[in-house]
This record gives structure tokens, sequence and C-alpha cells, in this order.
């Protein structure tokens, strides 16, 4: 959802406080490289960030790339340096140093951290629910065998024939009559269950989404769907989960390939989220 909306926004270059429509422009907003349109690569961009609290877009060759993977070397008083760069099933032998890349983190851990326990909890949640939904609505009985019966010498395949050739077509009949034979007592008890509904199930599935949705600060009523009020819920997913995104986006990028000194001039990039 994220990815998605930030997708969606035109990223503005400036020249002398001026918005332009020139060669960054077109990289930016059209054709950042050989292979994707600008809203591929930004929404893949973001998802990795999402997803992996990090992400690195590298130029190579005037094109922007976003990179699979990368291994990344910190130092505290120097530029960190990126290498192992791999786009596609191709790694990059060159090393990028800081400055030539355009590299992000969500600086919020626990972002990634509750997203996968919401995935682990979400699929735990659906399929406890559906095998309790199966089982409460599935029909239930209890077989009482007297001591004669079971002391037949051919007693496991006769039971065994009855549960195959008479039970089971009993079970899975709209309506059928089940035959049984001297010793053999049959007792249902499936209304003696508690039945969950559907309902129940969707009220799990919408909790983990819900969850889901706190940990990158989306609006519940957004999560779920809910169209009442959807001027209000956008403004505040905008001001919450996607504008501090866009903003460390178009900051990274103008530092990055701009720098300083024509950032002084009013030469830079802005992230548009009007659009939205």
């Amino acid at each position: 959802m994220i990815a998605s909306t930030i997708a969606k926004c035109e990223v503005r270059t400036f020249i002398k406080n001026e918005p332009q429509r020139k060669e960054e422009y077109f990289l930016w907003n059209y054709e950042p490289n050989q292979n994707e349109n600008s809203s591929d690569m930004i929404q893949k961009f973001i998802t990795n960030l999402c997803y992996d609290n990090e992400a690195l877009i590298v130029e190579v060759g005037g094109k922007l790339y976003v990179a699979d993977s990368f291994t990344r070397r910190e130092y505290a008083l120097y530029e960190d340096v990126f290498s192992n760069v791999t786009i596609g099933n191709m790694t990059l032998q060159k090393s990028f140093p800081a400055s030539d890349v355009i590299y992000m983190q969500l600086n919020n851990i626990d972002v990634k951290q509750r997203l996968e326990g919401s995935y682990t909890s979400y699929g735990q949640t659906v399929a406890k629910a559906i095998r309790s939904l199966i089982r409460a609505n599935g029909q239930k009985g209890i077989l009482d065998i007297d001591a004669q019966t079971s002391a037949q010498k051919d007693f496991t395949e006769k039971l065994q024939e009855l549960i195959n050739n008479r039970f089971k077509p009993f079970f899975e009949s709209a309506q059928a009559v089940l035959p049984l034979t001297s010793g053999y007592k049959y007792t249902d008890v499936t209304k003696s269950t508690a039945t969950p509904t559907p309902a129940d199930l969707n009220e799990r599935i919408n909790y983990e989404f819900e969850l889901a949705g706190r940990a990158f600060k989306i609006p519940k009523a957004l999560m779920l769907g809910d169209v009442s009020d959807v001027e209000k819920i956008t403004k505040n997913f905008l001001t919450f989960a996607i504008d501090p995104v866009t903003e460390k986006f178009g900051e990274e990028i103008t530092r990055k390939r701009y720098g300083a000194k024509q950032f002084a001039k009013g030469n830079y990039i802005d992230i548009n989220t009007n659009c939205i």
C-alpha cells in the first residue's frame, strides 16, 4: 500500500527554485533504466525499504537500478562502502561509496519484527480458524460396540468395511440412512458442538491486518477498506505513513545527486504527494 502510493507521486526537479522538466525529471518520472518505468522502480525500492528496513539505488551507465541485494560496510567517520550489489541475476564487480548511491533506511527495526510476527500469527490464526470451522461443521458421533461383536476374529476387517462403505458415504451425503447390524450403536453428537461462523474467521483475519497496519502507521479503516470519511483517513495516512518516507527520499536524492553547492543555487528534488 505504501509502495503503490509513493509510486504515484511526481518527483519534481527544481533549477534555480523553478520546476524544470529535463533529463533528471525524465529519469525519475518516466524511464530510470531500459527495463523499467519509474513507477515500477520506485515501487520496488519502497517495497524493499519496508520489508528489509533498507534499500539501495545505484547508477550504472547513466541509468538507475534498484539493488536486489548488497553488502554495506559501515565506517564511523568515513563514507560507507556498498559491495556485492546484485541486480537481477547479475552481481556488479565494483564497489560504490555512499556518495554515489541512493541509500535509505526505514529506521524502525520494530516494523520488520512486528510484520514478521504478524505474518506468522496470521498464518497460524487463519489455519486454526479454518480447521475449527471445518471441524465444527462436520458431523460427529459415537459408535458403541458390544463386547461380543468386538471379540469376533474378523472384527477389524468388518469395522474397516463399515467405516469405508457405510459411514463415509453417510457423512458425505446431504441425506442418508445408516444401516447397522446387531452389536453396533451410533449416537450423533454434532449438535452439542459450538459452531464458529465465517464472520468469526473474518474477524480474526481483520485483526492480523490491523496489527500489520499499526506497524506502518496505516489507519485501521484504510487497511480494512472502510470508505467512510475517506478524506480524513487519507490525510492521516499521508501524514504518518507516506510523508516521512517521501521527505527522506527527496532529501537523499538531493544531497547525493545535487550536493550543497547546487542546493544553495536552488537546484534540488522534491517528492510531490498532492496527486494522491
